[in-house]
């Protein structure tokens, strides 16, 4: 997730974005440093200026050093404005309790958790495995009423056989571009089509093959 914290005002004293864990430059040792962020890496609350920050690392872990605070407004008053941008929808994600119950929000391949681990719900081709490995990929939320009738398709929907290669799909145009409607994705017998009418257009008879052609 990150985090752009935009200043509507400039205190004329204090009101500081303080990170304490994070490591100073040097640059807040001065006086006109509050004493809550003196020492420490800090930036002023500036009006037209705004942060940005990082509170994942690119392997998805908590950045520790993203923990902030407000030093105390001691002058003057502080006004700021914050947009946070999410790798997954609101009110989702992995950690999303109780996923099991959201109107049949499951996986529907054996090896969906190894693809979020990897990294696939975001990359190359995030519409295809958000498609089919919607618990691994922490897109479970709660559903209105008005859409009980698409989830529960979606839950009679059958689970894909572990011999459909979701890594091998990303390179089909159709599929990784997103012009591919989801539901379609689900249907186990048109993915082993298009995997094998894919192999048939590689040289030797398999992607494997191909791949090692141009190797």
């Amino acid at each position: 997730m990150a985090t752009v914290l935009a200043y509507l005002t400039t205190p004329e004293e204090g009101g500081e974005t303080v990170f304490p864990d994070g490591q100073p430059d040097g640059s807040t040792n001065g006086p006109e440093w509050s004493d809550c962020a003196r020492g420490k890496l800090a930036v002023k609350a500036v009006r037209g200026d705004a942060l940005l920050f990082y509170s994942l690392a690119p392997s998805g872990e908590p950045e520790a050093s993203s923990l902030h605070g407000s030093c105390p407004t001691l002058k003057g008053k502080k006004y700021s404005m914050t947009k946070w941008s999410h790798v997954y929808p609101f009110g989702a994600g992995p950690q999303r309790r109780d996923a099991e119950g959201y109107n049949g929000c499951r996986d529907l391949h054996p090896d969906c958790q190894a693809y979020f681990s990897a990294g696939k719900c975001i990359h190359p081709a995030p519409r295809l495995f958000q498609g089919i490995c919607e618990k691994s990929c922490g897109l479970c939320a709660p559903r209105g009423p008005g859409q009980a009738r698409a989830w529960a398709s979606r839950q009679a929907a059958p689970s894909l056989a572990p011999s459909v290669d979701l890594e091998a799909l990303t390179s089909v145009p159709e599929v990784a571009g997103g012009e591919m409607p989801l539901w379609r994705l689900r249907d186990e017998n048109l993915m082993a089509e298009i995997l094998e009418a894919r192999n048939s257009e590689s040289p030797g008879g398999s992607s494997e093959d191909y791949e090692e052609d141009n190797s």
